[in-house]
């Protein structure tokens, strides 16, 4: 569902299976919202048919069904309806830069699954190295394809605290609630912030490390007694050490190790020597069954960005920073990003303002980090001042080589 090919081969066997020979037409979002509107007007509110459809219409509906069952992306940028900038409600389109890196991410991974390179499914970890890059929608809107695309799929979406999550499970909602007639199951079941079941038997709980009930937040709680094909759990950096214990006690026992298994794991960074920095590390290691492992600089994200007045120049510690920005690129990108202006613009007013209130260390944690060690390092407390450690970071060059010094008593005797 995210990788091209396997798009392309999925929508070969669907066509094939509805009618051989059969074949689709990709349509704009222009033609898919004239036929959106125009499909609505066969049904009354409550869902019940004022008229047949015409051949037009029926062929465009079969069309855009075996479409969406192959395809992600089809189905989110013409499909799926999100709230925008907190205001209005509007398609998930265009992808942020960010969701676009995250596409990519799991595409590759979905390569792997189908060729026999990964056995336990897509399992992801999402560093961010700035708020607000979009993760959270991005796997809201997965759970909400899945769940209205397959069959009896279970699934949880949690946060450290129920607020967070309802949060989270309000734009599954959305985007289920705002699907056309003709692509949305049947809500059987929907409990405001905690459940929804649909008729194709796909089930989505919500829970939290802590619990409003004082339930979930006794050890060995979260997922327990479900068998899970989707799990969304977001903010991991503030989960505390009983919370880490239903993750690991209780929640991925519950992960079958199957192609179609997907869960995505996403947080800022908060310390380091905490759970999640030590997933993050063991998953780099090849040490967890978490095989994907995205961290998205700050700069991915082009919102991040102001034009700059005229006559603006960057100080020296702008400029150290773009070329630490540049020099690191590759490892997370796979190739070489250089700053815009509008960018370097954006970090240098925007760090003065923390500077202003001596806060610069919120602004490292949050913006300041191109790496992903530093975002564990420039978490948390330190002898050194922020303004210190981020010039040591940014003034630093790429390590060229390593050189092991021996006593040579050992080299002669090794002779």
């Amino acid at each position: 569902m995210f990788h091209p090919e396997v798009c392309a081969e999925k929508l070969r066997k669907l066509e094939d299976a509805f009618e051989p020979g059969f074949t689709v037409q990709s349509h704009s979002i222009d033609e898919v919202d004239v036929m959106v509107h125009r499909l609505e007007e066969a049904v009354d509110g409550k869902g019940n048919k004022r008229r047949e459809l015409d051949d037009e219409e029926a062929c465009f509906v079969v069309n855009e069904r075996l479409l969406v069952q192959s395809s992600f992306e089809y189905w989110a940028t013409r499909y799926a309806m999100i709230n925008l900038a907190g205001a209005r409600l509007g398609r998930m389109f265009p992808f942020l830069d960010t969701q676009s890196f995250i596409l990519k991410g799991l595409a590759d991974a979905e390569l792997q699954v189908r060729d026999g390179g990964l056995h336990d499914g897509i399992l992801c970890n999402l560093l961010k190295g700035a708020r607000q890059v979009g993760g959270s929608t991005f796997a809201e809107a997965v759970a909400a394809y899945r769940t209205t695309t397959e069959e009896h799929l279970f699934g949880l979406i949690a946060a450290d605290d129920p607020n967070t999550s309802a949060f989270m499970f309000d734009i599954f909602e959305r985007i289920v609630e705002n699907l056309p007639w003709w692509l949305a199951p049947k809500v059987v079941e929907h409990v405001k912030n905690g459940e929804m079941k649909l008729d194709t038997e796909c089930h989505i709980w919500v829970g939290s490390g802590k619990s409003t009930r004082g339930t979930e937040g006794k050890r060995g709680q979260l997922g327990r007694g479900k068998t899970l094909g989707f799990v969304h759990l977001s903010e991991l950096s503030t989960w505390e050490a009983v919370q880490i214990g239903q993750i690991r006690g209780s929640l991925l026992p519950t992960l079958h190790r199957l192609p179609t298994t997907f869960a995505f794991f996403e947080s800022t960074a908060k310390g380091r020597h905490n759970w999640w920095h030590s997933h993050w590390k063991a998953s780099l290691e090849d040490k967890t069954r978490f095989k994907v492992n995205i961290f998205i600089p700050w700069y991915v994200e082009p919102r991040y960005s102001i034009p700059p007045p005229v006559n603006w120049s960057p100080s020296t510690s702008s400029l150290a920073h773009a070329k630490h920005c540049e020099e690191t690129s590759p490892s997370y990108l796979g190739k070489e990003y250089s700053l815009t202006k509008d960018q370097l613009y954006w970090y240098e007013v925007t760090r003065e303002s923390y500077e202003a209130e001596d806060d610069l260390k919120t602004f490292i944690e949050e913006f300041g980090s191109v790496t992903d060690d530093e975002c564990f390092q420039h978490s948390g407390r330190s002898v050194f001042k922020a303004s210190v450690q981020q010039r040591i970071r940014d003034q630093a060059r790429p390590l060229l080589g390593q050189l092991e010094i021996v006593p040579m008593r050992e080299v002669t005797r090794s002779g």
